[in-house]
């Protein structure tokens, strides 16, 4: 599920990496990346009581500090749960858990439904201050001042209390002068199962923003709707919606049919590390594009955007839509598991350049019309 890269080691054959995996386990390399790169599990402790990882962060100031947020937020029917966020202060050789009590608690359901886990989705380090550690879960966003040890939250980043409040995407980033913003997804699947019925309150889906304090929870605000260009993109083959379509994220209306309520399913996000301006959102498809890889299903993909000034404006990414994804044998290339398999990296000497993960892995520009 994730794959953070030790920033100090850059020399092939000595680069350090972590990798996690839900089915179990934070991984190391110390001598990546070649043919005889090889990993070690660094969490088999009877202390730690679940390793399901779902996402690994190293701290931007001190890169022998670790954290890994435990879990499945995933939306499996079966997903794993939550035990707290792990961290390391000796690159992965020791472990203590963190929060134990604030994320290993069940997702809270009304009597006669199945149970539902917690999970740790993201974690994040403020690189302007390590003591602070943002965490996003299916319970929504929890912001730490003492390097995790205590909580805050779970701190609104909407007013919609009746929809699921599941963090699915989250980056902070330094905006000069000591200033951190936050920019967390919400994104909820948007089509529930008999296991997990409330996946579809899905209305407060969509990407808000805040910036760090020094106490309390932040205040956020919405950065994604029809009139900043949220959208929609051109209509191609395959794709459900019609040329500029309203996606009415952050709308607060759960999501109904093509023509009412959010139209959003998860998303994620990432911030260029070299222009905090530039993020790129991916967003799922509640229903099923008609083209062979989804065929009607629900859950392939719906597109990603992009914004160049901090998300006051968007633009959608032609070529992103599901209908338009190509394989390597030029065959239909969406799946429907875009609410499971989903990512977003950007180059980080290159804001233009971004990379995103479906059921396949793909390259695109900012401004260019195929992915890769």
């Amino acid at each position: 599920t994730c794959i953070p890269v030790d920033p100090t080691t850059t020399v092939n054959g000595s680069i350090v990496a972590f990798a996690g995996a839900v089915g179990g386990g934070v991984w190391k390399t110390s001598n990546c990346c070649s043919a005889s790169t090889t990993w070690t599990v660094v969490t088999d402790d009877p202390l730690i009581s679940t390793t399901a990882i779902d996402s690994i962060t190293i701290d931007p100031n001190d890169h022998n500090t670790v954290y890994a947020g435990t879990g499945d937020l995933n939306y499996g029917s079966f997903s794993m749960g939550s035990q707290g966020i792990l961290k390391s202060t000796d690159a992965g050789a020791t472990w203590t858990v963190l929060g134990a009590d604030v994320f290993g608690m069940p997702y809270p359901v009304p009597a006669g439904q199945f149970p539902q886990y917690n999970a740790v989705g993201k974690v994040r380090v403020d690189p302007n201050d390590s003591s602070k550690v943002a965490a996003g879960a299916k319970t929504g966003f929890y912001l730490s001042y003492d390097g995790g040890v205590n909580w805050t939250g779970p701190c609104a980043t909407n007013g919609f209390g009746t929809q699921r409040q599941d963090i699915t995407g989250l980056e902070l980033a330094d905006m000069g002068g000591g200033v951190t913003r936050i920019v967390a997804a919400v994104g909820v699947r948007g089509f529930a199962t008999t296991v997990q019925f409330d996946l579809g309150n899905n209305g407060a889906n969509g990407l808000y923003s805040a910036t760090i304090g020094s106490t309390g929870c932040p205040s956020f605000t919405s950065i994604a709707s029809n009139a900043n260009g949220f959208v929609f993109g051109n209509a191609v083959t395959g794709s459900a919606y019609s040329t500029g379509a309203s996606m009415n994220a952050g709308s607060g209306s759960p999501f109904v049919d093509i023509n009412t309520g959010n139209q959003l399913g998860r998303i994620d996000i990432a911030v260029a590390p070299s222009n905090p301006n530039y993020i790129y959102a991916q967003g799922q498809s509640i229903i099923g594009n008609s083209n062979g890889g989804c065929g009607g299903a629900p859950g392939c993909q719906i597109g990603a955007w992009a914004t160049t000034d901090g998300g006051a404006s968007w633009s959608y990414m032609e070529g992103s839509q599901g209908g338009a994804l190509r394989d390597c044998q030029n065959t239909a290339g969406d799946y429907p598991q875009n609410w499971y398999d989903q990512g977003v990296v950007v180059d980080p000497n290159d804001p233009e350049r971004v990379f995103f993960d479906t059921f396949d892995v793909w390259f695109a520009t900012r401004t260019g019309t195929v992915w890769n």
